[in-house]
């Protein structure tokens, strides 16, 4: 479907200079040799998207038999970089320490260590332009310095490994810088395309999801995923399985990741009443500030509790919620179980985020969200989230013209007219429900006939949604399935 907007607009492109790079070549580093097993490579926009990438990976614990090496402390997190394949001019160590957590996995099946998870923000990208990367990990002992890493051989046990020479110690990757904002096409005249989806998990029909991104990457410029991601239950192996997945398609170290708080993310455990610990060490999305997180009080049932999560969780900033902006677009990323009464710290983002954003800059304005606010199907109706939704979102999104509101949550597809307070009415937005990417498809409907606001809708088939824009008035919503 095509969709119009009612303005015309006048799109106004910055262009920034290009400043020194991050590399460091010559400090002195206390780092052994790489650690042997990098995987998990992620991508995700930087807090400047048209200059700046995260890109994400794990690492298990190095260890080598080399007495040389005697490891002080977690492993570093190492990006090489550049705009040839052949030449990665720059090498960018992490400032912080890897994350890493211990859980007590449900169904008593013992304690769980995570791997360690680096995240790695490249600065002082140029826009629209391609960049090739390989991450690797070392370990902390005796000095070296980044030159050496280069260009000295490290023996590791009985091996002589050449620094990010050989696949076993590296991942590798590349991908395209956003534009500049208000762009409408990249360098070579593509339109930018977002895939946006939900209830994802590991099944059968979710490799078959995967697998049709990874043929058609070449015309995807981000993927957002609208909460429900791995489905763990509190298993946090899952998680590792979940990402093993990922690993065997490159579309996702070569694409950005976008991701949403959904309920099976909570990972709620059981005594200790932690929540969404997976989530935020796993991920690094364009934060506002760091993750503020308490757990809930007294624990409970994982099983109950997904099924009726709690309103409001104390859950803010990290990747609870967070903006950016992609050519001549403005995305707002919400979460669903954090608190966004008004007066609470998501609320009054959101108002400042909607009452600040440019339409001559960005004309289109997304919110992907869990939780739909507008549900033709029986599943979900009474949750909190959905009617709180109604209650305090949707004078917002109406108010701001806010363009599309994509959300999961439910196992199926429906796409609205512009809709606004129950009627269809063009000063709305389009609501749709994207819960359809291989989980399961079994939500019936709420009455044999549709609501008049509901302009499609179906839960036999899995698909994903992508949104093409076109210009400042005109962009396309297409249900691929």
């Amino acid at each position: 479907r095509m969709l119009h907007q009612q303005r015309f607009t006048v799109v106004l492109v910055w262009v920034a200079a290009l400043v020194q790079s991050q590399s460091t070549d010559g400090e002195r580093h206390d780092l052994g040799p790489p650690c042997r097993e990098i995987k998990h490579a992620h991508l995700a926009l930087g807090e400047e998207p048209s200059t700046s990438m995260t890109i994400s990976f794990s690492s298990s614990e190095c260890v080598s038999s080399n007495a040389l090496w005697s490891r002080s402390g977690p492993p570093v997190g190492i990006v090489e970089i550049g705009t040839s394949r052949d030449k990665m001019s720059h090498s960018i160590m992490a400032t912080q320490p890897p994350n890493q957590y211990l859980a007590t996995l449900t169904r008593k099946v013992g304690n769980y260590t995570s791997d360690f998870f680096h995240h790695i923000t490249v600065k002082d990208l140029k826009p629209s332009t391609r960049y090739f990367y390989q991450c690797s990990a070392r370990t902390q002992g005796t000095g070296v310095s980044r030159e050496q890493m280069r260009d000295e051989a490290f023996e590791a046990g009985h091996e002589s490994n050449r620094y990010l020479k050989k696949s076993v110690h590296m991942t590798h990757g590349s991908f395209v810088t956003a534009p500049l904002p208000g762009a409408f096409h990249d360098t070579r005249g593509k339109r930018f395309k977002f895939v946006m989806m939900g209830d994802l998990g590991h099944y059968e029909k979710s490799i078959l999801t995967m697998k049709h991104l990874d043929e058609n990457k070449r015309l995807v410029s981000a993927i957002i995923l609208a909460g429900d991601l791995a489905y763990s239950q509190g298993n946090h192996k899952v998680w590792d399985k979940w990402f093993d997945l990922l690993d065997q398609f490159p579309v996702f170290r070569e694409v950005s990741l976008q991701v949403a708080a959904g309920n099976h993310d909570v990972d709620i455990t059981e005594k200790s009443g932690e929540i969404f610990t997976a989530y935020e060490n796993r991920f690094r999305m364009p934060a506002i500030q760091p993750a503020i997180r308490k757990p809930v009080k007294g624990g409970g049932s994982l099983t109950k509790f997904l099924s009726n999560v709690p309103y409001p969780l104390d859950y803010d900033y990290g990747n609870a919620y967070y903006g950016y902006t992609y050519g001549p677009s403005r995305h707002l990323i919400l979460s669903s179980y954090s608190n966004f009464d008004p007066g609470s710290k998501q609320y009054t983002w959101l108002v400042d985020e909607l009452e600040k954003v440019d339409r001559s800059i960005t004309p289109w304005l997304i919110i992907i969200m869990h939780v739909p606010i507008y549900n033709t199907f029986e599943e979900h109706r009474h949750d909190v989230q959905h009617t709180k939704g109604r209650e305090i979102l949707e004078p917002l999104f109406v108010k701001h013209h806010v363009n599309i509101v994509v959300s999961g949550h439910v196992h199926a597809y429906m796409r609205t007219n512009n809709v606004a307070f129950g009627k269809v009415n063009d000063t709305g937005p389009i609501h749709i429900i994207a819960g359809d990417g291989g989980r399961q498809i079994d939500s019936p409907f709420l009455n044999a006939e549709p609501e008049e606001w509901v302009v499609t809708r179906d839960s036999t088939v899995f698909g994903y949604g992508t949104f093409e824009i076109y210009n400042s008035t005109i962009a396309e919503w297409r249900w691929i399935h």
